[in-house]
């Protein structure tokens, strides 16, 4: 199985770039970053980070769906709608080898939460209050914890904010 975490949150991007079994594979024009795990990893991990507002990201994570790929988890988590949170992360989990077919379910959710993004302004990071930014990054990674632990991309132990000894640190 292959995840794919699509975001575009600075705190995850920091966090993820960290890890030394990530490496670059390639660059397009509203995605600044994206990693994959080791080819020899039994999973692989592919992280698209974007440098724009969240809209970009839910049309992303609709383009895999279309494709066969699967949503670990619902594209609007956490109830926060476009103009209250700059930052949105999905993950997606690969088609089964034998199917190409999109997931109706995945389908639905993401085709509502596009709704949602074209009825409603975004608000892009840039437009966001500088102290605001912290605290949504923040929230974001933590909504998406769990999906990343059971997808395999973090582990429980990770994390971008622990004390010192105690997981992992990012600057």
């Amino acid at each position: 199985m292959s995840v794919v975490l699509l975001t575009n949150n600075p705190l995850l991007r920091a966090h993820l770039s960290d890890n030394p079994w990530l490496t670059v594979v390639e660059a397009g024009p509203q995605v600044v970053r994206a990693l994959t795990a080791d080819p020899e990893a039994a999973r692989e991990v592919i992280c698209a980070f974007f440098d724009t507002d969240a809209k970009p990201v839910v049309a992303a994570a609709r383009d895999c769906i279309h494709k066969g790929w699967k949503l670990l988890h619902h594209p609007l988590y956490g109830n926060y709608r476009p103009h209250q949170q700059p930052y949105r992360s999905l993950a997606l989990e690969s088609p089964a080898p034998q199917n190409s077919e999109p997931d109706l379910f995945s389908l639905n959710l993401i085709e509502e939460a596009l709704l949602v993004y074209n009825n409603n302004k975004a608000l892009a990071p840039a437009e966001a209050p500088t102290s605001l930014l912290d605290a949504c990054a923040l929230l974001d990674y933590e909504l998406m914890r769990l999906p990343l632990e059971q997808s395999g991309v973090i582990s429980r132990e990770d994390t971008p904010f622990a004390a010192p000894g105690q997981g992992k640190h990012c600057s």
